[in-house]
Protein backbone atom coordinates (compact mmCIF):
# COMPACT_ATOMS: atom_id res chain seq x y z
CA UNK A 1 0.00 0.00 0.00
CA UNK A 2 0.87 3.55 -0.21
CA UNK A 3 1.42 4.33 3.11
CA UNK A 4 3.99 1.38 3.46
CA UNK A 5 6.02 2.84 0.69
CA UNK A 6 6.35 6.27 2.04
CA UNK A 7 7.45 4.58 5.26
CA UNK A 8 9.72 2.60 4.31
CA UNK A 9 10.94 5.19 1.82
CA UNK A 10 11.55 7.06 5.30
CA UNK A 11 14.19 4.62 7.07
CA UNK A 12 16.34 5.78 4.00
CA UNK A 13 15.55 9.12 5.15
CA UNK A 14 16.49 8.83 8.50
CA UNK A 15 19.29 6.20 8.36
CA UNK A 16 20.66 9.43 6.41
CA UNK A 17 20.17 12.08 9.17
CA UNK A 18 22.45 14.15 11.48
CA UNK A 19 20.88 13.53 14.83
CA UNK A 20 18.96 16.27 16.71
CA UNK A 21 21.42 18.15 19.32
CA UNK A 22 18.38 19.79 21.26
CA UNK A 23 18.38 17.05 23.97
CA UNK A 24 22.25 16.91 24.63
CA UNK A 25 21.87 18.96 27.95
CA UNK A 26 23.40 17.38 31.00
CA UNK A 27 21.15 14.50 32.57
CA UNK A 28 19.12 14.37 35.67
CA UNK A 29 21.76 12.46 37.25
CA UNK A 30 25.17 10.40 36.57
CA UNK A 31 24.64 6.92 35.08
CA UNK A 32 24.58 4.81 37.46
CA UNK A 33 27.77 2.03 37.08
CA UNK A 34 27.79 -0.32 34.40
CA UNK A 35 26.28 -3.66 34.87
CA UNK A 36 26.71 -6.70 32.47
CA UNK A 37 24.76 -6.50 29.47
CA UNK A 38 21.17 -8.36 29.13
CA UNK A 39 18.77 -8.61 26.71
CA UNK A 40 16.36 -5.92 26.94
CA UNK A 41 13.18 -4.29 24.61
CA UNK A 42 14.02 -1.53 22.24
CA UNK A 43 11.93 2.28 21.98
CA UNK A 44 10.36 0.47 18.96
CA UNK A 45 8.80 -2.46 20.35
CA UNK A 46 6.33 -0.33 22.47
CA UNK A 47 6.32 2.43 20.12
CA UNK A 48 5.86 1.35 16.91
CA UNK A 49 5.26 2.88 13.98
CA UNK A 50 4.51 0.77 10.79
CA UNK A 51 2.63 -0.10 8.24
CA UNK A 52 -0.88 -1.51 10.01
CA UNK A 53 -3.18 -1.68 6.90
CA UNK A 54 -6.00 -0.54 9.09
CA UNK A 55 -8.08 1.74 8.86
CA UNK A 56 -10.63 4.35 11.29
CA UNK A 57 -14.07 1.95 10.22
CA UNK A 58 -11.83 -1.79 10.74
CA UNK A 59 -14.08 -3.80 13.27
CA UNK A 60 -12.43 -4.06 16.76
CA UNK A 61 -13.57 -4.36 20.58
CA UNK A 62 -17.14 -3.70 20.31
CA UNK A 63 -17.24 -1.75 17.14
CA UNK A 64 -14.58 0.39 14.75
CA UNK A 65 -11.98 1.80 15.78
CA UNK A 66 -13.31 5.40 15.18
CA UNK A 67 -16.52 5.66 13.46
CA UNK A 68 -18.13 7.94 11.31
CA UNK A 69 -20.40 9.46 13.13
CA UNK A 70 -18.16 10.16 15.76
CA UNK A 71 -15.49 11.52 13.59
CA UNK A 72 -18.30 13.78 12.04
CA UNK A 73 -18.90 15.23 16.00
CA UNK A 74 -15.86 16.03 15.93
CA UNK A 75 -15.16 17.75 13.00
CA UNK A 76 -18.50 19.62 13.03
CA UNK A 77 -17.07 22.70 14.25
CA UNK A 78 -14.09 23.17 11.65
CA UNK A 79 -13.42 21.63 8.01
CA UNK A 80 -13.04 18.07 8.08
CA UNK A 81 -9.03 17.85 6.73
CA UNK A 82 -9.91 14.57 4.32
CA UNK A 83 -12.79 11.59 4.32
CA UNK A 84 -13.41 10.09 7.05
CA UNK A 85 -12.64 7.06 4.57
CA UNK A 86 -9.34 7.78 3.84
CA UNK A 87 -7.50 8.04 7.26
CA UNK A 88 -5.00 5.47 8.45
CA UNK A 89 -3.42 3.71 11.18
CA UNK A 90 0.30 4.76 11.63
CA UNK A 91 1.65 4.13 14.45
CA UNK A 92 0.90 2.16 17.73
CA UNK A 93 1.96 2.92 21.40
CA UNK A 94 1.25 0.98 24.93
CA UNK A 95 0.90 3.00 28.01
CA UNK A 96 0.66 1.31 31.35
CA UNK A 97 0.42 4.25 33.51
CA UNK A 98 -1.91 7.33 32.16
CA UNK A 99 -2.39 10.30 33.02
CA UNK A 100 1.99 9.94 34.69
CA UNK A 101 4.85 7.61 33.66
CA UNK A 102 6.37 9.09 37.16
CA UNK A 103 3.28 6.76 39.01
CA UNK A 104 4.88 3.66 37.92
CA UNK A 105 7.62 4.07 40.45
CA UNK A 106 5.91 6.29 43.19
CA UNK A 107 2.13 4.75 43.28
CA UNK A 108 1.51 2.34 40.56
CA UNK A 109 -2.22 1.23 41.95
CA UNK A 110 -3.08 4.82 40.48
CA UNK A 111 -2.08 4.00 36.93
CA UNK A 112 -4.94 3.87 34.50
CA UNK A 113 -3.38 1.18 31.82
CA UNK A 114 -4.20 2.68 28.09
CA UNK A 115 -3.51 1.40 24.31
CA UNK A 116 -2.48 4.78 21.70
CA UNK A 117 -3.56 4.59 18.42
CA UNK A 118 -2.53 7.65 15.84
CA UNK A 119 -4.37 8.35 12.40
CA UNK A 120 -3.41 10.01 9.90
CA UNK A 121 -5.64 10.52 6.74
CA UNK A 122 -1.70 10.29 4.55
CA UNK A 123 1.97 11.10 4.91
CA UNK A 124 1.21 14.43 2.93
CA UNK A 125 -1.14 16.20 4.89
CA UNK A 126 -0.71 17.91 8.33
CA UNK A 127 -3.64 16.23 10.42
CA UNK A 128 -3.87 13.44 12.87
CA UNK A 129 -5.87 11.79 15.39
CA UNK A 130 -4.32 10.05 18.77
CA UNK A 131 -7.12 8.08 19.61
CA UNK A 132 -6.28 6.91 23.05
CA UNK A 133 -8.13 3.18 24.52
CA UNK A 134 -8.61 2.36 28.22
CA UNK A 135 -8.18 -0.96 29.32
CA UNK A 136 -8.47 -3.27 32.80
CA UNK A 137 -5.31 -4.39 34.42
CA UNK A 138 -6.44 -7.70 33.18
CA UNK A 139 -6.43 -6.62 29.59
CA UNK A 140 -3.55 -4.58 29.44
CA UNK A 141 -1.39 -7.51 30.87
CA UNK A 142 -2.77 -9.51 28.14
CA UNK A 143 -2.31 -7.30 25.46
CA UNK A 144 1.30 -6.38 26.52
CA UNK A 145 1.93 -9.73 27.23
CA UNK A 146 0.79 -10.51 23.38
CA UNK A 147 2.46 -7.87 21.65
CA UNK A 148 5.91 -7.76 23.30
CA UNK A 149 5.90 -11.96 22.31
CA UNK A 150 6.46 -10.41 18.85
CA UNK A 151 9.68 -8.39 20.38
CA UNK A 152 12.99 -10.13 20.52
CA UNK A 153 14.68 -8.42 23.44
CA UNK A 154 18.30 -7.92 22.61
CA UNK A 155 21.78 -6.82 24.48
CA UNK A 156 22.05 -4.08 21.82
CA UNK A 157 18.35 -3.06 22.24
CA UNK A 158 18.89 -0.04 23.87
CA UNK A 159 21.46 1.55 21.53
CA UNK A 160 18.94 1.52 18.84
CA UNK A 161 17.07 4.81 18.88
CA UNK A 162 13.29 5.38 17.81
CA UNK A 163 12.92 5.18 14.28
CA UNK A 164 10.32 2.99 12.02
CA UNK A 165 10.00 -0.14 13.18
CA UNK A 166 12.54 -2.55 12.00
CA UNK A 167 10.17 -4.83 10.45
CA UNK A 168 8.91 -2.67 8.03
CA UNK A 169 9.52 -4.10 4.12
CA UNK A 170 10.93 -6.92 6.09
CA UNK A 171 8.37 -8.55 8.29
CA UNK A 172 4.92 -8.89 6.87
CA UNK A 173 3.76 -11.01 9.53
CA UNK A 174 4.88 -8.77 12.41
CA UNK A 175 2.29 -6.10 11.02
CA UNK A 176 -0.24 -8.90 10.62
CA UNK A 177 0.10 -10.11 14.24
CA UNK A 178 -0.08 -6.88 15.77
CA UNK A 179 -3.14 -5.81 13.59
CA UNK A 180 -4.54 -9.15 15.24
CA UNK A 181 -3.58 -7.70 18.98
CA UNK A 182 -4.84 -3.87 18.24
CA UNK A 183 -8.32 -4.69 17.34
CA UNK A 184 -8.57 -7.51 19.93
CA UNK A 185 -8.41 -4.57 22.22
CA UNK A 186 -9.31 -1.17 20.49
CA UNK A 187 -12.39 -0.27 19.68
CA UNK A 188 -15.72 1.46 20.90
CA UNK A 189 -15.85 -0.66 23.75
CA UNK A 190 -12.41 0.81 25.06
CA UNK A 191 -12.22 4.21 23.06
CA UNK A 192 -11.77 6.96 26.19
CA UNK A 193 -10.30 9.99 24.32
CA UNK A 194 -9.60 11.34 21.03
CA UNK A 195 -7.43 14.58 20.72
CA UNK A 196 -7.58 15.92 16.91
CA UNK A 197 -4.35 18.06 15.08
CA UNK A 198 -5.08 19.88 12.13
CA UNK A 199 -3.77 22.63 10.60
CA UNK A 200 -6.20 25.67 9.37
CA UNK A 201 -6.12 29.07 8.18
CA UNK A 202 -9.70 29.88 8.87
CA UNK A 203 -8.91 32.48 11.53
CA UNK A 204 -6.94 34.67 8.22
CA UNK A 205 -8.84 33.32 5.27
CA UNK A 206 -6.58 34.16 2.02
CA UNK A 207 -3.85 35.59 4.26
CA UNK A 208 -1.52 32.85 3.83
CA UNK A 209 -1.27 32.13 7.99
CA UNK A 210 -1.19 28.92 9.72
CA UNK A 211 -2.71 28.05 12.83
CA UNK A 212 -2.92 24.35 14.03
CA UNK A 213 -6.09 23.14 15.83
CA UNK A 214 -5.72 20.90 18.87
CA UNK A 215 -8.40 18.95 19.99
CA UNK A 216 -11.42 21.23 18.11
CA UNK A 217 -12.03 23.72 15.97
CA UNK A 218 -10.88 26.52 18.55
CA UNK A 219 -7.08 26.68 18.53
CA UNK A 220 -6.40 26.15 21.95
CA UNK A 221 -8.24 23.44 23.18
CA UNK A 222 -6.34 20.53 24.32
CA UNK A 223 -8.69 18.00 23.69
CA UNK A 224 -12.16 16.60 23.79
CA UNK A 225 -14.14 14.16 26.11
CA UNK A 226 -15.59 11.53 24.43
CA UNK A 227 -19.25 12.62 25.65
CA UNK A 228 -18.53 15.57 23.71
CA UNK A 229 -18.56 14.29 20.40
CA UNK A 230 -22.71 13.28 21.02
CA UNK A 231 -24.04 16.44 21.21
CA UNK A 232 -23.58 20.11 22.83
CA UNK A 233 -20.41 21.78 23.05
CA UNK A 234 -17.39 20.18 23.07
CA UNK A 235 -15.96 19.60 26.66
CA UNK A 236 -12.51 20.56 26.78
CA UNK A 237 -9.28 21.17 29.07
CA UNK A 238 -8.38 25.01 28.84
CA UNK A 239 -4.27 24.53 30.05
CA UNK A 240 -2.50 27.99 29.41
CA UNK A 241 0.44 27.12 26.72
CA UNK A 242 3.31 26.59 28.33
CA UNK A 243 5.25 27.29 25.03
CA UNK A 244 4.22 30.57 24.77
CA UNK A 245 6.74 32.31 27.46
CA UNK A 246 9.23 29.92 25.33
CA UNK A 247 8.57 31.18 21.87
CA UNK A 248 8.22 34.98 23.47
CA UNK A 249 11.80 34.54 25.37
CA UNK A 250 13.71 32.63 21.90
CA UNK A 251 12.15 34.59 19.26
CA UNK A 252 12.76 31.62 17.24
CA UNK A 253 11.65 32.84 13.95
CA UNK A 254 14.29 35.40 13.34
CA UNK A 255 17.26 34.29 14.76
CA UNK A 256 18.75 38.16 14.79
CA UNK A 257 16.40 38.71 18.18
CA UNK A 258 18.05 35.91 20.33
CA UNK A 259 18.77 37.24 23.23
CA UNK A 260 22.64 38.10 23.07
CA UNK A 261 23.00 37.06 27.09
CA UNK A 262 22.95 33.52 27.45
CA UNK A 263 21.03 33.36 30.87
CA UNK A 264 18.54 35.02 29.79
CA UNK A 265 17.94 32.51 27.37
CA UNK A 266 19.01 29.28 29.91
CA UNK A 267 15.17 29.34 32.08
CA UNK A 268 13.40 29.28 28.77
CA UNK A 269 15.48 26.06 27.33
CA UNK A 270 15.29 24.74 30.55
CA UNK A 271 11.29 24.75 30.19
CA UNK A 272 11.87 23.04 27.02
CA UNK A 273 13.66 20.33 28.34
CA UNK A 274 11.21 19.85 31.52
CA UNK A 275 8.39 19.04 28.73
CA UNK A 276 10.17 16.99 27.25
CA UNK A 277 10.89 15.07 30.55
CA UNK A 278 7.33 12.72 31.40
CA UNK A 279 8.58 12.93 35.02
CA UNK A 280 8.38 16.92 35.28
CA UNK A 281 5.11 17.46 33.15
CA UNK A 282 1.80 15.33 32.60
CA UNK A 283 -1.16 15.01 31.11
CA UNK A 284 -3.38 17.08 33.46
CA UNK A 285 -0.09 19.81 33.62
CA UNK A 286 0.78 19.97 29.93
CA UNK A 287 -0.88 21.37 26.89
CA UNK A 288 -1.04 19.61 23.40
CA UNK A 289 1.03 22.95 21.78
CA UNK A 290 3.70 22.98 24.50
CA UNK A 291 4.05 19.36 23.86
CA UNK A 292 4.47 19.17 20.19
CA UNK A 293 6.66 22.22 19.65
CA UNK A 294 9.29 22.37 22.70
CA UNK A 295 11.45 20.23 21.24
CA UNK A 296 11.25 22.35 17.92
CA UNK A 297 11.84 25.65 19.51
CA UNK A 298 14.70 24.02 21.49
CA UNK A 299 16.71 22.47 18.57
CA UNK A 300 15.77 25.48 16.41
CA UNK A 301 17.52 27.69 19.02
CA UNK A 302 20.87 25.21 18.90
CA UNK A 303 20.98 25.45 15.32
CA UNK A 304 21.47 29.15 15.91
CA UNK A 305 24.31 28.73 18.45
CA UNK A 306 22.52 28.93 21.66
CA UNK A 307 23.97 26.40 24.27
CA UNK A 308 22.07 23.96 26.31
CA UNK A 309 25.39 23.75 28.54
CA UNK A 310 24.91 23.41 32.93
CA UNK A 311 20.71 22.40 31.63
CA UNK A 312 19.62 18.96 32.57
CA UNK A 313 17.91 17.01 30.32
CA UNK A 314 15.98 13.65 31.20
CA UNK A 315 17.79 10.49 30.86
CA UNK A 316 17.42 6.52 30.96
CA UNK A 317 20.33 4.63 30.73
CA UNK A 318 21.09 2.52 28.75
CA UNK A 319 18.62 3.44 26.42
CA UNK A 320 20.26 6.05 23.18
CA UNK A 321 17.63 8.73 23.12
CA UNK A 322 19.16 10.85 20.30
CA UNK A 323 16.72 11.57 18.04
CA UNK A 324 17.47 10.78 14.71
CA UNK A 325 14.78 12.98 13.03
CA UNK A 326 15.68 14.78 9.29
CA UNK A 327 17.45 17.81 10.51
CA UNK A 328 14.76 19.96 8.38
CA UNK A 329 12.21 18.42 10.49
CA UNK A 330 14.09 18.98 13.98
CA UNK A 331 13.83 22.70 13.59
CA UNK A 332 11.14 23.64 11.88
CA UNK A 333 8.06 25.44 13.73
CA UNK A 334 5.18 24.16 11.28
CA UNK A 335 6.50 20.26 11.83
CA UNK A 336 3.77 19.81 14.60
CA UNK A 337 3.41 15.80 14.43
CA UNK A 338 5.01 13.93 17.66
CA UNK A 339 4.62 10.82 15.98
CA UNK A 340 4.11 10.10 12.54
CA UNK A 341 5.19 10.79 9.15
CA UNK A 342 5.67 14.14 6.56
CA UNK A 343 5.65 12.79 2.91
CA UNK A 344 7.86 10.62 2.88
CA UNK A 345 9.51 11.34 6.18
CA UNK A 346 8.83 9.98 9.14
CA UNK A 347 8.88 12.20 12.27
CA UNK A 348 8.96 11.75 16.02
CA UNK A 349 9.54 14.09 18.70
CA UNK A 350 11.77 14.17 21.88
CA UNK A 351 8.87 13.61 24.45
CA UNK A 352 8.01 10.39 22.51
CA UNK A 353 11.35 9.16 22.76
CA UNK A 354 11.44 9.84 26.51
CA UNK A 355 8.16 8.23 27.07
CA UNK A 356 8.90 5.33 25.10
CA UNK A 357 12.01 4.46 27.13
CA UNK A 358 10.19 4.78 30.38
CA UNK A 359 7.87 2.15 29.07
CA UNK A 360 10.61 0.03 28.01
CA UNK A 361 12.16 -0.02 31.20
CA UNK A 362 9.16 -1.17 33.09
CA UNK A 363 8.67 -3.85 30.69
CA UNK A 364 12.12 -4.99 31.20
CA UNK A 365 11.57 -5.24 34.68
CA UNK A 366 7.97 -7.11 34.51
CA UNK A 367 8.04 -8.81 31.84
CA UNK A 368 12.12 -10.07 31.54
CA UNK A 369 13.65 -8.91 35.32
CA UNK A 370 15.67 -6.66 34.11
CA UNK A 371 15.46 -3.92 37.02
CA UNK A 372 16.86 -0.79 36.56
CA UNK A 373 17.41 2.50 38.45
CA UNK A 374 14.68 4.88 38.27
Amino acid sequence: MRLHRLLVAGIGLVAACSSDPSNSAAPDAPAPDAEPPVPRFALDDVSVMTSFGLTLSDQGNGGPLFSEAQFDKLFEHSETPVAYAQWHIVAARIDPCFPDLSLLDIDPSACRPQLRLVAQPSCATDAALHLTYSLTPAQFDEMSRRWLALATPAIDSPSRPLGVHSAVGGEAAFATALREILLAYAGSSTLSMVSSFAKSSFMSPGSGAEFWDFGSAKPGFASVSLGSLYGGPPSVRHIPSISAGIFLTLDPINPTNLPVVPTSVQPALQTSLDIDNPTKFNFHTLDCQSCHVANRMRARAVSYGVSLDGLKAFSAPPYNLTNTVAPTVAVSLIEMRAFGCNGSTPVWNQRVINESASVARYFNATLLGVKEAP
